[in-house]
């Protein structure tokens, strides 16, 4: 059985590897304060870091996840600029790139979405079974 954190580094892509959810990192943080669960009294505090470093990780998420929509978002509008520009006679196949290369970057940012959204679930699902 593969571990889910090998599974994330092999589906991420290269490009935006930094821009992913460090799994890792908080899979350890969890690992560190369950080893530090006899000196504190409440399961409460020892989960403190780990929500912060994941509150950082979501807004980290958030922010290169809003960059890529405006930058998709204006690409479209040149794109659909350049198409009511161009004459019915323009190459239909330099249409069809243009579209098909467009549709790779949104499915690539589409895939970058799930990604993240399994990884918060396995790493939330992991801190709450270790807690409680």
């Amino acid at each position: 059985m593969v571990k889910f954190g090998k599974d994330l580094q092999d589906e991420c892509l290269e490009k935006w590897s930094d821009s992913y959810l460090n799994y890792k990192n908080l899979k350890s943080v969890i690992r560190e304060e369950l080893l530090q669960i006899e000196k504190i009294d409440s399961v409460v505090e020892i989960f403190n870091n780990f929500d912060c470093l994941l509150q950082e990780e979501l807004s980290k998420i958030n922010d290169f996840y809003r960059e890529n929509v405006n930058l998709l978002s204006s690409e479209l509008n040149d794109i659909v600029i350049t198409i009511d520009n161009t004459s019915e006679d323009d190459d239909k196949q330099k249409k069809i790139k243009i579209l098909t290369d467009f549709y790779n970057k949104v499915d690539e940012l589409r895939h970058y979405i799930l990604l993240n959204v399994i990884a918060v679930i396995k790493i939330i699902k992991k801190r709450n079974k270790k807690a409680f």
